[in-house]
């Protein structure tokens, strides 16, 4: 999968989109966003962040939140460890 190619592109939307929207600062960030020699920078800061929130570690439920069912909890179904009820659809 080319994820360089695809960061770039995410961080050209993103600085075109702020280049549209009012204010210097804005402004200034698009452009630094769009900008071919300062886009690594924000590739490198874009992947981390990127990292940080899909990364899940094993064994920590989901996404590490306390009280959360882990990965491989087993989800009572059809058969002996759930029941199984039947019934008729009505209009």
């Amino acid at each position: 999968m080319p994820a360089r190619e695809m960061a770039d592109g995410a961080l050209i939307l993103i600085g075109g989109t702020l280049m549209l929207s009012p204010g210097f600062l804005l402004d200034l960030l698009g452009i630094i966003l769009i900008l071919p020699f300062t886009r690594p920078v924000a590739r490198r800061l874009l992947t981390s962040v990127v990292e940080r929130r899909l990364v899940v570690v094993p064994g920590s439920g989901l996404g590490g939140f306390p009280g959360a069912p882990s990965w491989d909890a087993r989800r009572p179904g059809p058969g002996a460890e759930g029941p199984v009820v039947r019934g008729d659809v009505v209009d």
